[in-house]
């Protein structure tokens, strides 16, 4: 039935179908580490990525929307996803936290990690 919580409260029955979809979160795979050499002679330990060269190993779904983050709670909730080159703020190594999720459905999402690994010059 429909009900108003308006005054007066009305209601009336109804017929007819309803049709709900539940939809699962996809299920991936943890990236082995992005690692790399030091592509500055000072050893700074900082270097420049394209996150999405993991895409393939997170899932080869096509349906299945990956974004890369900086925080846990940023990859949760899906804010201020990384896009483009994205240089690393902590020299050496570091952890990028990755939500995917089915395109259309946001609100189911799988996370995981990965870990950035920057090695420096001999």
């Amino acid at each position: 039935s429909v009900a108003s919580s308006g005054t007066p409260v009305c209601s009336q029955p109804q017929t007819g179908t309803v049709t709900i979809v539940v939809n699962d979160a996809p299920i991936i795979n943890t990236p082995t580490p992005f690692e790399v050499c030091d592509d500055s002679l000072n050893n700074d330990g900082i270097y420049c990525y394209d996150l999405t060269q993991k895409n393939a190993e997170i899932s080869t779904d096509p349906n299945v929307v990956i974004t890369y983050h900086e925080t846990p709670t940023d990859a949760q909730t899906g804010a201020n996803p990384l896009t483009g080159l994205y240089c690393n703020i902590v020299p050496g190594a570091q952890t990028i936290y990755v939500r995917a999720h089915f395109n259309g459905s946001p609100a189911c999402y799988a996370n995981t990690t990965l870990e950035l690994q920057i090695n420096p010059l001999p």
